[in-house]
């Protein structure tokens, strides 16, 4: 998250959108190596098409936009930032034990907590709060609460079940749900050259979703199958 902020001061946010459709594809890079989860080639096929459709939606289906599209410093911070997320669900699964996931999701923020106070070099504290604007505190607050303590727990909660590439191939609807916020916010709906870039999207998450996803067993059940 840190290398996500910090980039965005260096970077255009649509930069940091097209980069970020990279992370399914990183995520499952991991998690065939860390869970030994079997991706399969349609699957792979399909993560490769889900980030075609979400760079479409990004760049409005316009090719000279993207082809105008230029890396700056920014960009390889958010590269790190994305090296470092798609590691995350793959851990998830690696190093469960069988506790709860709300237990798991409190010192995962906690410990983060502590390694971005180091990285801020305590500078938060220095913050005159009384006088930021109350816009911007609603927006910390929705940060913190909605993208951080629930968004944690959910990924969290649905790796175990889903496994770690399909829990982060849905950022490919990230895009697309911003068109639909945008839209619902009162903002005009983009050109219709954005449509075929949805529609790879939801056919790539139906390949994605699909299917039984084989890993290799949590350290907890190597413990249990040894037991018995």
């Amino acid at each position: 998250f840190w290398c996500m902020f910090a980039a965005l001061r260096l970077t255009p946010a649509l930069n940091a959108a097209a980069l970020f459709t990279v992370l399914p594809g990183i995520a499952a890079f991991y998690a065939a190596i860390l869970v030994r989860e079997r991706i399969g080639k349609h699957r792979t096929v399909a993560l490769i098409l889900g980030a075609v459709g979400a760079l479409w939606v990004v760049f409005r289906g316009d090719w000279n936009l993207f082809l105008g599209l230029a890396f700056n410093k920014g960009d390889l911070i958010f590269l790190a930032g994305m090296l470092a997320m798609g590691l995350y669900t793959p851990l998830v699964q690696r190093l469960h034990r069988n506790e709860p996931t709300a237990i798991m999701a409190f010192w995962t923020m906690a410990t983060g907590t502590v390694w971005l106070l180091l990285l801020c070099n305590w500078s938060v504290f220095q913050i005159e709060w009384r006088a930021i604007e109350i816009e911007v505190m609603g927006g910390i607050a929705y940060l913190a609460v909605f993208t951080t303590i629930i968004s944690f727990f959910i990924i969290q909660h649905a790796t175990l079940r889903l496994g770690p590439t399909r829990v982060m191939s849905y950022t490919y609807l990230t895009p697309a749900f911003v068109v639909l916020i945008d839209w619902a916010l009162g903002k005009d709906l983009p050109s219709a050259a954005t449509l075929p870039g949805i529609a790879i999207i939801v056919a790539a998450m139906f390949v994605v979703q699909s299917g039984a996803v084989q890993t290799r067993p949590t350290p907890a059940e190597d413990n249990g199958s040894t037991t018995s």
